[in-house]
Protein backbone atom coordinates (compact mmCIF):
# COMPACT_ATOMS: atom_id res chain seq x y z
CA UNK A 1 0.00 0.00 0.00
CA UNK A 2 1.35 3.47 -0.75
CA UNK A 3 0.48 6.68 0.85
CA UNK A 4 0.55 9.95 -1.04
CA UNK A 5 4.04 11.65 0.19
CA UNK A 6 3.97 13.87 1.77
CA UNK A 7 0.49 13.77 3.01
CA UNK A 8 -1.73 16.02 4.54
CA UNK A 9 -2.99 15.50 8.12
CA UNK A 10 -5.09 17.16 10.07
CA UNK A 11 -4.05 17.66 14.09
CA UNK A 12 -6.32 16.38 16.29
CA UNK A 13 -5.79 19.07 18.15
CA UNK A 14 -5.73 21.98 16.56
CA UNK A 15 -7.07 21.41 13.24
CA UNK A 16 -4.36 22.56 11.48
CA UNK A 17 -4.08 20.89 8.46
CA UNK A 18 0.17 20.25 7.44
CA UNK A 19 1.47 18.11 4.88
CA UNK A 20 3.69 15.31 6.63
CA UNK A 21 6.52 12.82 5.88
CA UNK A 22 4.85 9.24 5.31
CA UNK A 23 8.13 7.58 6.98
CA UNK A 24 7.54 10.01 10.03
CA UNK A 25 3.99 9.57 10.11
CA UNK A 26 4.40 5.78 9.61
CA UNK A 27 7.47 5.89 12.52
CA UNK A 28 5.24 7.87 14.89
CA UNK A 29 7.26 10.65 14.90
CA UNK A 30 5.79 13.11 13.36
CA UNK A 31 3.88 16.58 15.22
CA UNK A 32 2.40 18.86 14.18
CA UNK A 33 4.27 21.69 13.64
CA UNK A 34 1.84 24.33 14.99
CA UNK A 35 0.87 23.14 18.44
CA UNK A 36 3.35 20.53 18.49
CA UNK A 37 0.94 17.52 19.22
CA UNK A 38 2.36 14.01 18.19
CA UNK A 39 0.72 12.93 15.31
CA UNK A 40 1.21 8.77 17.02
CA UNK A 41 -2.44 8.30 15.86
CA UNK A 42 -2.58 8.86 12.59
CA UNK A 43 1.13 7.30 12.15
CA UNK A 44 -0.76 3.74 14.03
CA UNK A 45 -3.80 3.98 12.06
CA UNK A 46 -1.81 4.52 8.68
CA UNK A 47 0.15 1.23 9.67
CA UNK A 48 -3.27 -0.79 9.87
CA UNK A 49 -4.24 0.26 6.89
CA UNK A 50 -0.63 -0.88 5.44
CA UNK A 51 -1.70 -4.20 7.05
CA UNK A 52 -4.33 -5.05 6.42
CA UNK A 53 -3.97 -4.36 2.80
CA UNK A 54 -1.17 -6.60 2.68
CA UNK A 55 -3.11 -9.22 4.43
CA UNK A 56 -5.98 -8.98 1.61
CA UNK A 57 -2.93 -9.11 -0.88
CA UNK A 58 -1.63 -12.30 0.98
CA UNK A 59 -4.72 -14.00 0.87
CA UNK A 60 -5.79 -13.19 -2.48
CA UNK A 61 -2.55 -14.70 -3.69
CA UNK A 62 -3.03 -17.56 -1.52
CA UNK A 63 -6.45 -17.96 -3.46
CA UNK A 64 -4.77 -17.72 -6.85
CA UNK A 65 -1.93 -19.73 -6.05
CA UNK A 66 -4.85 -23.25 -4.79
CA UNK A 67 -6.84 -22.19 -7.44
CA UNK A 68 -4.53 -22.71 -10.30
CA UNK A 69 -3.10 -25.58 -8.40
CA UNK A 70 -6.66 -27.31 -8.06
CA UNK A 71 -8.55 -26.34 -10.81
CA UNK A 72 -11.28 -24.59 -9.22
CA UNK A 73 -12.59 -20.66 -8.15
CA UNK A 74 -12.90 -19.48 -5.08
CA UNK A 75 -15.16 -16.78 -4.87
CA UNK A 76 -15.15 -13.48 -2.29
CA UNK A 77 -17.68 -15.01 0.27
CA UNK A 78 -15.87 -18.00 -0.02
CA UNK A 79 -12.44 -16.68 0.66
CA UNK A 80 -14.26 -14.07 3.65
CA UNK A 81 -16.17 -17.05 5.42
CA UNK A 82 -12.73 -18.47 6.15
CA UNK A 83 -9.88 -17.66 8.58
CA UNK A 84 -7.99 -20.90 9.92
CA UNK A 85 -5.78 -23.08 7.92
CA UNK A 86 -8.16 -25.82 8.13
CA UNK A 87 -11.21 -24.30 6.77
CA UNK A 88 -9.65 -23.28 3.79
CA UNK A 89 -8.21 -26.85 3.20
CA UNK A 90 -11.66 -28.08 4.21
CA UNK A 91 -13.12 -25.31 1.54
CA UNK A 92 -10.98 -26.65 -1.40
CA UNK A 93 -11.34 -30.23 -0.67
CA UNK A 94 -15.08 -29.86 -0.66
CA UNK A 95 -14.48 -27.76 -4.50
CA UNK A 96 -12.52 -30.25 -5.79
CA UNK A 97 -13.91 -33.64 -5.81
CA UNK A 98 -10.71 -34.94 -7.42
CA UNK A 99 -8.00 -34.04 -4.93
CA UNK A 100 -7.75 -34.43 -1.26
CA UNK A 101 -6.61 -31.26 0.48
CA UNK A 102 -5.53 -31.17 3.92
CA UNK A 103 -4.24 -28.54 6.02
CA UNK A 104 -0.58 -29.65 5.16
CA UNK A 105 -1.25 -28.52 1.57
CA UNK A 106 -2.71 -25.50 2.26
CA UNK A 107 0.29 -25.03 4.90
CA UNK A 108 2.65 -25.73 2.30
CA UNK A 109 1.20 -23.16 -0.27
CA UNK A 110 1.75 -20.83 2.56
CA UNK A 111 5.38 -21.17 3.43
CA UNK A 112 5.90 -20.89 -0.27
CA UNK A 113 4.41 -17.56 -0.48
CA UNK A 114 6.05 -16.22 2.62
CA UNK A 115 9.44 -17.96 1.85
CA UNK A 116 11.32 -14.64 2.34
CA UNK A 117 9.44 -13.59 5.82
CA UNK A 118 12.18 -14.71 8.30
CA UNK A 119 9.20 -14.10 10.88
CA UNK A 120 7.50 -17.04 9.86
CA UNK A 121 7.78 -20.53 11.87
CA UNK A 122 6.18 -23.89 11.39
CA UNK A 123 4.56 -22.79 14.21
CA UNK A 124 2.30 -20.47 12.57
CA UNK A 125 1.35 -22.56 9.93
CA UNK A 126 -0.58 -24.92 12.17
CA UNK A 127 -4.02 -25.85 10.78
CA UNK A 128 -5.90 -23.64 13.57
CA UNK A 129 -3.32 -20.90 12.52
CA UNK A 130 -5.59 -18.20 11.42
CA UNK A 131 -4.38 -17.18 7.88
CA UNK A 132 -5.41 -13.13 8.37
CA UNK A 133 -3.33 -13.01 11.47
CA UNK A 134 -0.32 -14.66 9.39
CA UNK A 135 -0.57 -12.20 6.96
CA UNK A 136 -0.98 -8.87 9.03
CA UNK A 137 1.82 -10.16 11.37
CA UNK A 138 4.09 -10.86 7.90
CA UNK A 139 2.76 -7.25 7.44
CA UNK A 140 3.76 -5.47 10.00
CA UNK A 141 7.57 -6.52 9.63
CA UNK A 142 7.42 -5.24 5.84
CA UNK A 143 4.66 -2.55 5.56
Amino acid sequence: MRFKDPLVVECPNCGSSQAHSVRKLLALSAQCRSCGYRLEETGREMQHAAREWTAFLGITETALELEEKFGITLSDVELSSVDKIEELALLIDRKSPNHHVSSETISETLACLLDDAEEVTPSDLQPSSSIRELFSRYAKYHA
